[in-house]
């Protein structure tokens, strides 16, 4: 196949969005007519609204395999007989789409490794020589009719460019930029807008966010930049980089698994750049956070620096370091769960366990019933929309409320030290001196529940019972009290430990 015609493979990975993942087909069939041969893999990952039979239903799928088995990396691949109905006529893609049904969620991870795994051993196109490039999507994505040739005019300008990435948008903002430039910080251990001090493009990239006003938020972005890391929301990559370097790191399920990629090619001699002409829209990661997402993103960090890092013990210990304080700034806040996600992720990195975390769901709470039976409750009042949704809980509760309502209030918050009918108010600051005096007031409120509203607490809260989560989706409970966090506090030290032993293991290979 000529150049000016190569065949790209889109990699789809879905699980329970049938209608995003649609979505996401039909603005494939868009890209068509612009000069390549477009193809398309997508992979369910045991979705149980009917994923499979809805894109049946709405698509021509050419080919559907079963693969049976638990592990990404021993893929089991079988032909479905028969043959899937075809689509609802006037809406089949006008390309040839072959659906891969993993019989277990695998993960992102797993997914495009399943994915990539189907291309690589001709399961997927049998018969086919291999292709130009594969283009990894996510599944919540939307994408302008250009946005393939964008990435293609790219990926042309240099045979040694093995990763071409996207211009991030807010899909529900589309003007709104969120994402461009990434680089990783290798002293902190982290990901980052801006190179860190010492990084070759530092100079040239500073120099840059002033003419654009900002590596996010901006205007006037055209070009390529050269990066470190592209998101795989929308990632083009040239296949025979993805021969030499191979597939993601199986262990990660989810997060990381493309900067760690993109980090592997980076150290084999290949480039990674940023072509922010080619925009994707997506939902913004923020918007997707919860503990278990924490979780991956943290266990999976350090593997990924403990991998490819030249000095992976140190910076994996500081690594190490960084997040145990995390967790213990969550747990002081009222937010266990999320605390518990990091301290595990510290403890499954060192012990090497992968794939999908286990008991990392919130618990679900009835605060209406808990607030009706208690005789105290603790309000956390932290800035002006906490402040109005405690009025908004205290005027549905009306006379079915505990016989004291009390509010936990930052005094930066307006009209915090204004008295209200039916509720006691207990004001404090961010010193530490204030905010110990203040405790000493709530002391015989000790049992009490603590409602914290939509995850907003950013003062310690020591005193007070099981804390209750109220937000626009439901209600959640966790422990709390002085004896819960006390034993939280000497778990994480053993963490700790153990991850910091873990580390001082890591070996430095050699780096060419």
């Amino acid at each position: 196949m000529p150049d000016s015609s190569p065949t790209v493979v889109a990699l789809i990975v879905t699980w329970n969005r049938r209608e995003a993942a649609a979505g996401v087909l039909r603005a494939l069939g868009a890209q068509a007519g612009h000069g390549a041969r477009v193809r398309a893999i997508v992979v369910d990952n045991a979705s149980t609204d009917g994923t499979p039979e809805y894109l049946a239903g709405h698509f021509t799928i050419a080919r559907v395999i079963r693969n049976d088995t638990d592990r990404a990396d021993r893929p089991a691949f079988h032909a479905e007989e028969p043959a899937p109905p075809p689509g609802v006529p006037g809406t089949g893609a006008p390309f040839e789409m072959v659906l891969v049904r993993n019989a277990h969620n695998l993960g992102g991870t797993g997914g495009f490794n399943t994915a990539m795994r189907a291309l690589h051993l001709g399961a997927a196109f049998p018969g086919e020589a291999s292709p130009a490039f594969a283009w990894l999507l996510d599944d919540d994505i939307d994408l302008p009719p250009d946005a393939l040739a964008r990435l293609l005019d790219a990926a042309r300008t240099d045979p040694r460019i093995a990763l071409v990435g996207s211009r991030t948008c807010d899909l529900h903002r589309r003007e709104r930029t969120i994402e461009t430039t990434i680089y990783i910080d290798p002293s902190a251990g982290i990901m980052r807008d801006d190179p860190p001090e010492g990084h070759p493009a530092r100079d040239a990239h500073l120099a840059w966010a002033r003419s654009t006003g900002g590596a996010k938020g901006g205007s006037g972005y055209t070009g390529l930049r050269d990066v470190d890391v592209v998101s795989a929301c929308s990632m083009l990559a040239r296949w025979d980089a993805v021969r030499d370097q191979g597939f993601w790191d199986d262990r990660f399920f989810i997060y990381c698994d493309d900067a760690d990629w993109c980090w592997r090619m980076r150290r084999a001699g290949r480039r990674v750049v940023l072509c922010l002409d080619a925009v994707v829209y997506h939902t913004p990661w923020f918007a997707k956070l919860t503990p278990a997402r924490a979780y991956y993103a943290q266990r999976n960090l350090l593997w990924m620096l403990a991998t490819n890092h030249h000095e992976p013990a140190s910076v994996a210990r500081r690594r190490i370091d960084a997040i145990c304080r995390e967790a213990w700034r969550h747990a002081l806040r009222r937010r266990r769960l999320h605390a518990e996600a990091l301290r595990r992720a510290c403890g499954d990195a060192a012990r090497n366990v992968s794939g999908k975390a286990r008991g990392l769901d919130p618990c679900p709470g009835n605060l209406e019933r808990t607030l009706a039976d208690a005789r105290a409750a603790i309000v956390v009042v932290p800035n002006q929309a906490a402040l109005d949704q405690s009025r908004a809980l205290r005027a549905r509760m009306n006379a079915q409320g505990p016989k004291r309502w009390v509010e936990f209030i930052y005094n930066g918050v307006p009209g915090a030290h204004d008295p209200e009918p039916g509720v006691t108010r207990v004001v404090h600051s961010m010193r530490g001196r204030s905010l110990l005096r203040r405790h000493l007031g709530l002391l015989r409120l000790w049992g009490a529940p603590v409602v914290v509203l939509e995850g907003a607490s950013d003062a310690p809260l020591l005193t007070g019972g099981a804390t209750f989560h109220a937000g626009e989706k439901g209600t959640t409970t966790e422990p709390g009290g002085i004896v819960s966090l006390a034993r939280f506090w000497l778990r994480l030290r053993r963490t700790r430990r153990l991850a910091r032993a873990w580390a001082a293991r890591l070996d430095a290979p050699a780096r060419t």
